[in-house]
């Protein structure tokens, strides 16, 4: 199973639909709305790296580990 560094859920520009994108070991904080994601519709999908699109960033939703917050994995 992949480890992510920074998950987020999103809801894009485009279709108004959610997405999981992980942001990297360098990210600082939630990306901004219009930011460009590499993101998949499941985490699965992310993890697999299978049926992953470029989406614009509307709207980010905190939703992970059962909190609100932004989370970071510590491998």
């Amino acid at each position: 199973m992949s480890t992510f560094c920074h998950l987020v859920r999103f809801e894009s520009e485009e279709d108004g639909s959610s997405y999981f994108a992980d942001l990297g070991p360098d990210a600082d904080g939630p990306p901004l709305p219009g930011t460009k994601l590499t993101c998949a519709s499941t985490i699965e999908g992310l993890a697999q790296q299978s049926d992953q699109v470029t989406r614009t960033l509307h709207q980010v939703s905190l939703a992970f580990c059962g909190t609100q917050r932004f989370c970071s994995s510590n491998s």
